[in-house]
């Protein structure tokens, strides 16, 4: 979990989370993240974020279904996002939730995103605080660029209107 990773995902009806497993270590502290790209329609898009774990409360009124002997802890969005300009790609990002948090015990976790009123959208989760691209090669960087680029629309914002999954 100290390693910097990110996953990127367009929010739809049919993936309206994204989950990030990972192996906890009993008293580790746990560097997370959750942001949407610098778009116009996004700018009250307000994701939570769930993290799931043993020996955590019982979870309850969230839009998924918690592993059997897990629980959580919600982190919703702040007030106000603060800003992050990724100079590598060159991207803008509004950091909605970051956080520190010691896990209490060892075992399977996940970091859950999703946003509470089941709007479709754009959504990253990031964990971990130390970069380590030693393995990267520069078709690896070629093609990250490229998808990262798409996903914060950086050659224009798309003529997207963000919907509601909630039937009426």
């Amino acid at each position: 979990v100290d390693i910097s990773m990110v996953l990127y995902q367009n929010v739809t009806c049919d993936t309206e989370q994204v989950w990030l497993h990972f192996d906890a270590q009993a008293d580790q502290e746990l560097f997370f993240q959750v942001g949407v790209p610098v778009l116009e329609r996004l700018s009250d898009y307000r994701p939570s974020l769930a993290l799931i774990a043993e020996d955590l409360p019982p979870l309850e009124d969230v839009p998924f279904d918690v592993p059997e002997g897990y629980g959580g802890l919600l982190f919703d969005a702040e007030s106000q996002p603060m800003d992050f300009y990724e100079p590598f790609t060159q991207t803008e990002s509004w950091i909605w939730i970051e956080e520190f948090y010691t896990l209490p015990t060892s075992g399977n976790a996940w970091l859950v995103a999703y946003h509470p009123e089941h709007l479709t959208g754009k959504v990253w989760v990031a964990m971990g605080t130390i970069e380590d691209f030693s393995d990267v090669t520069p078709a690896d960087w070629t093609s990250w660029v490229t998808q990262l680029a798409d996903f914060h629309e950086t050659d224009g914002e798309r003529d997207v209107t963000e919907q509601s999954c909630v039937e009426e």
